[in-house]
C-alpha cells in the first residue's frame, strides 16, 4: 500500500502464485534469517517501512524485470543485498 514497505511471507504455493501475478510491480525474494532478524528491529507486525535504497535501484530503475537490468520481479537471493540497501 505504500512505497519501500516490506512483507515477509512463508514460502508456499499460494503466496509464490500471488508474488507471480504481482511480479511487474514488486521485487520479491527469498530472504535469509539474519535480514528477518534484521527486519523484526523495525516491526510494525509483518509490515516494515523502510526508507528508499541507497544508491538507487539498479541501473534501469523500477520500469523494468530485475533479469533485465531493472529492479522489479523475482530476484533470487539478491533479495538480501536490496534489503541492506534499504535499512
Amino acid at each position: 500500500r505504500k512505497k519501500n514497505a516490506c512483507v515477509v511471507l512463508k514460502n508456499t504455493d499460494s503466496n509464490r502464485g500471488m508474488m507471480v501475478k504481482a511480479k511487474d510491480f514488486i521485487a520479491w525474494g527469498d530472504v535469509s534469517d539474519d535480514m528477518v532478524k534484521k527486519l523484526a528491529q523495525k516491526s510494525e507486525g509483518n509490515l516494515f517501512h523502510l526508507h528508499p535504497p541507497r544508491g538507487g535501484f539498479e541501473r534501469k530503475g523500477i520500469k523494468m524485470a530485475y533479469q533485465k537490468g531493472g529492479a522489479l520481479g523475482y530476484r533470487g537471493d539478491k533479495m538480501d543485498d536490496l534489503l541492506t540497501r534499504m535499512l
